[in-house]
């Protein structure tokens, strides 16, 4: 059987904001425009049965899959930013292949993220941390994740299975 990663789907405070994030830093492209939707429907996707909460959405094309932007609450009272520490959630970060990691970490800080350390060169592949407006957490690397494993295995010892 054959999978492919498609997309990743975020909670957001302001889609707008996040959006914006998104194009600036890594070129994302909008698909679809934000139209509240909520019924029964919405809240069987969302764990929320009868609960009247409403969910918009953005699709963000990147090559290869996107990210999905989704703000979701009651009215105008939306879900705050997950500002637990990062070892405390249950993601703790997605990763997006860029050319070159220190321009996408450049783009990202003037597109409003946050570099939780400065671009790391000890592996021979640049690699670095951003959070977004929201606090999610985007690794950025120049390398397919084929040679991510191959460079775990060199830094990791026992790491490469039997």
């Amino acid at each position: 059987m054959a999978a492919k990663l498609q997309h990743i789907a975020l909670q957001v405070a302001d889609l707008n904001r996040s959006a914006s994030f998104y194009q600036a830093a890594f070129g994302a492209r909008i698909g679809t425009r934000p139209v509240p939707r909520s019924g029964p429907f919405v809240e069987r996707l969302l764990d929320a049965p009868g609960s009247g909460i409403v969910q918009r959405g953005i699709h963000l094309a990147l090559p290869g899959g996107g990210i999905e932007l989704a703000q979701i609450g009651f009215g105008d009272d939306v879900s705050p930013p997950d500002e637990r520490p990062l070892w405390q959630r249950r993601i703790l970060h997605f990763c997006i292949e860029v050319d070159d990691v220190h321009a996408a970490a450049a783009r990202a800080e003037a597109a409003g993220g946050r570099l939780q350390f400065p671009v790391n060169d000890q592996t021979g592949r640049p690699f670095v941390f951003v959070e977004d407006p929201d606090g999610h957490v985007i690794e950025l690397i120049s390398m397919t994740f084929d040679e991510a494993i191959e460079t775990v295995h060199r830094f990791v010892p026992g790491s490469k299975p039997d």
